[in-house]
């Protein structure tokens, strides 16, 4: 059986998955192929993202596909680097489909910069990369991946500049605020009417960065841009 790669465009009202194949043309899903775990309104969810299926008599067959997927997993190492697809993304979390394992990851452990929203930062349509950490069973980290691009984007810039930032979040901690690369400074609270919001444009000054925990700090100077 040849895997395909497909589109999940619309879910049934039975469940099923609606496909949309790399011809153009439509397929179907049944409720008991689409594989995984089992909960209400998978497929609904995963609308918008891409997954991998076989053809299966008249449908398609995504817990078939995920079966063949999963036979080469013993060709990973620890360590190896990957991509993985979403298939699922909420607010708190996401899931990965991996070598036809889908694995569940939180906010948490998937980045050092402050995400509120995963839907802010990944959509449906990236391809992750990740790091393996185990093989049997199949784990792996997004974070791991993602910590080495910054601390390798933190090497270009240093302290007592100015910089053009966006702000991602405004907390007790301070301002959260993202920088070209998709870097994040945490910014000192400021004692202004008009506090800084998602989306204002800013200009900040980076006071500190420490390269080996891949955070910096630094303090907002004005603004720039203000969203409504």
């Amino acid at each position: 059986m040849m895997l395909q790669e497909v589109f999940i465009v619309g879910a049934a009202q039975d469940g099923s998955m609606v496909i949309e194949l790399e011809n153009g043309s439509i397929g179907n899903v049944p409720v008991d192929e689409i594989g995984g775990n089992k909960k209400n309104n998978k497929a609904f969810n995963m609308i918008g993202g891409r997954t991998r299926v076989v053809e299966d008599g008249e449908n398609y067959s995504r817990l078939k596909a995920m079966d063949i997927m999963q036979k080469e997993v013993g060709t990973l190492k620890v360590g190896q680097k990957i991509n993985v697809t979403p298939i699922i993304i909420m607010e708190g979390f996401m899931v990965v489909e991996a070598f036809g394992h889908e694995l569940y990851e939180k906010v948490k452990d998937i980045s050092l910069n402050y995400i509120s929203d995963l839907n802010d930062d990944f959509s449906l349509e990236d391809d992750i990369e990740v790091v393996v950490q185990s093989v049997n069973p199949l784990k792996i980290s997004i974070k791991d991946a993602a910590e080495e691009k910054i601390k390798e984007g933190l090497k270009l810039y240093k302290g007592g500049r100015d910089w053009l930032g966006e702000v991602v979040a405004n907390t007790d901690m301070g301002t959260f605020c993202r920088l070209p690369g998709n870097l994040q400074i945490l910014c000192y609270p400021v004692k202004w009417a008009r506090q800084p919001r998602k989306g204002d444009k800013v200009i900040l000054e980076i006071k500190k960065i420490d390269y080996e925990e891949g955070k910096m700090w630094g303090a907002i100077k004005k603004f720039v841009k203000k969203v409504k």
